[in-house]
């Protein structure tokens, strides 16, 4: 009685009466889980799933329409010019059974020159080992915008990492002062083992001295990065505060 009357002082879904905000913690089996509520994260609460439809990872990253880049439809100057509405037409939807190949996390307050050079290194890489050019996630080109704003489509972040089998970190001076950024590592190494994940990032740093690199990785704290949109921000530091920092 004393949970039930808890869980019903949470702060509920506005557009799901009845259902509340959660992260999974462990997953006992095909039925059971461990979740926390984001309101009230220092209580775990056993769930039971019952749902008539499962759905496989290839469904789930299907019904969001993830996209992907070519990277001859790439330039320098595309790097380097803030204006996405006309880059999203150079992209094209993922085909079925397709994975992306590299995700490219980066700051775009990063000097865009930088992030060029690393780019192409990384793709010229990619080619002498697979002998074709890589698809590729970038955010200019892969997010549909709604009036000029991309934090609708930021939400299926988590779906569109999926979707790649690697990711490439552009890593220069203000890469961690983005919340997105941070949120991009988050998603790829919360739900999955270290080892795991190290295998899937590839870390270019764009600072001259590598030690700068390490110092400013050593120093990162998430409270200090920021993104565009309050609302979303409040939201993604509860998300990572409920799994644990």
């Amino acid at each position: 009685k004393q949970q039930k009357k808890t869980l019903s002082s949470r702060r509920q879904l506005k557009s799901h009466p009845g259902w509340f905000e959660a992260v999974v913690v462990a997953l006992l089996d095909e039925q059971n889980m461990q979740v926390k509520l984001l309101d009230l994260p220092q209580s775990i609460i056993q769930v039971s799933i019952s749902c008539a439809e499962t759905r496989t990872i290839d469904e789930v990253i299907a019904n969001h329409e993830p996209r992907c880049v070519e990277w001859m439809s790439i330039t320098s100057d595309s790097m380097t010019n803030k204006g996405r509405t006309h880059f999203y037409a150079l992209s094209r939807p993922l085909g079925k059974h397709e994975r992306i190949d590299i995700f490219v996390s980066h700051s775009s307050r990063d000097d865009p020159y930088l992030r060029w050079i690393a780019l192409e290194k990384t793709v010229e890489q990619f080619l002498l080992n697979k002998g074709r050019h890589p698809t590729l996630w970038i955010d200019k080109f892969c997010l549909r915008l709604h009036d000029g704003d991309p934090s609708g489509a930021l939400q299926a972040l988590s779906v569109q990492i999926m979707a790649c089998d690697r990711m490439l970190i552009l890593f220069g001076k203000t890469y961690l002062t983005s919340l997105w950024c941070a949120w991009e590592l988050f998603v790829i190494f919360a739900f999955q083992q270290e080892r795991n994940a190290m295998d899937q990032v590839m870390l270019v740093p764009l600072l001259r001295d590598t030690c700068d690199t390490y110092i400013a990785a050593k120093q990162f704290s998430v409270a200090a990065a920021t993104c565009y949109s309050p609302h979303d921000e409040i939201r993604l530091l509860k998300i990572i505060d409920a799994v644990g920092r």
